[in-house]
């Protein structure tokens, strides 16, 4: 994810400028009818209204799981079209905040190695696919810093050979990471910023994925998110019905071609109550994935809260660029599902 304030209009100005300009040029009476028509749909089109995320919704294709049997927690980013359960940096930054939040429980200051090690025993208890996404910027970068072109980079990726120690140096680098909140996490690692996070949680996560990757081990999935960001809300998905590990959960494209109009849409996607369950699910095998006697079970899980909490909330304050909030709220039973604009 990339801040959207960055994004270029045609004439290489943000929106926002965009905007301002069109205001002014309102005001002093200086705008054309066609160029109010297209300030206007422009502006429109910024952010989507309740019947937008409606043909979203419906222009989706949706997989139905139950909660329990969900590994893969995709990012929330906008631009991925595979049915996703979405979380702030998806599995990787999932990993990250949990160990996080089990070291500050313990009063610990983990090393890389016991993050590694911890890492190996998750996986045993977890399997299945563990997500980790970058995109076309970031393979850019990484291209030009090893001398390589952009279509040799992903064959690099795959098979690093006389690359593997240059490579992981680069990878764990926040310019070569496509997904903004890993980004972050990894830049403001050790700061209060991102509480929990350190320096060597992150070099752990990275190096013991791609190693793996590596050593090829298919489960771990490094998606390319491609294009811009362009997504016009945030959409959180979650039920009132009660909630565990049997309870079915809607996986929804985050990008969408519109049924309607053949017109692109694009929405930040996030599951809290699957997050909350992983949560439960990670707290229950943490002795197991830790070797550690001496764990408050609830202090942990309390942590795990309040530090996800924090961590989006850091996140959205940079990438989340005015759009509005909605909420899907579906029954398991009938699988229907009733979007609200939320407050």
């Amino acid at each position: 994810m990339r801040t959207p304030e960055t994004r270029q209009s045609r004439d290489g100005i943000t929106k926002r400028e965009f905007l301002s300009v069109v205001a002014a040029l309102t005001v002093g009476g200086l705008l054309t009818e066609g160029g109010r028509r297209l300030a206007n749909w422009y502006q429109s089109s910024g952010v989507h209204s309740k019947e937008d995320v409606e043909e979203h919704i419906r222009s989706s294709r949706i997989v139905w799981q139950p909660a329990g049997e969900i590994a893969q927690q995709d990012c929330l980013d906008g631009r991925g079209t595979q049915c996703a359960v979405g979380t702030a940096g998806g599995n990787a930054g999932d990993f990250a905040m949990k160990i996080g939040a089990l070291q500050d429980a313990t009063g610990r200051r983990f090393t890389k190695a016991q993050v590694g090690n911890m890492f190996d025993r998750h996986r045993e208890v977890f399997p299945g696919r563990f997500y980790m996404h970058t995109d076309d910027h970031a393979l850019h970068h990484l291209a030009h810093e090893l001398g390589v072109s952009d279509q040799e980079i992903l064959a690099v990726l795959h098979d690093p050979q006389g690359h593997r120690v240059r490579l992981m140096n680069l990878l764990k680098d926040p310019k070569s990471m496509g997904c903004g909140h890993a980004a972050r996490l990894k830049t403001h690692a050790g700061t209060d910023e991102y509480p929990g996070i350190t320096p060597e949680i992150m070099d752990a996560v990275m190096e013991n994925f791609f190693a793996r990757k590596w050593d090829r081990d298919r489960n771990m999935d490094y998606a390319v998110l491609h294009g811009e960001h362009e997504e016009k809300s945030v959409l959180r998905v979650s039920t009132d019905a009660p909630f565990d590990a049997r309870t079915i959960v809607p996986m929804i494209q985050p990008s969408v071609i519109r049924r309607s109009d053949g017109r692109p849409s694009s929405l930040f996607v996030i599951h809290p109550q699957v997050e909350q369950q992983s949560e439960r699910a990670w707290v229950e095998q943490a002795l197991e994935i830790s070797r550690l006697a001496d764990i408050n079970v609830a202090r942990c899980l309390q942590l795990m809260r309040e530090y996800r909490r924090a961590h989006l909330l850091r996140t959205a304050r940079d990438l989340v660029n005015d759009q509005k909030f909605f909420d899907a709220k579906y029954d398991p039973a009938s699988m229907r599902i009733a979007v609200e604009e939320a407050a």
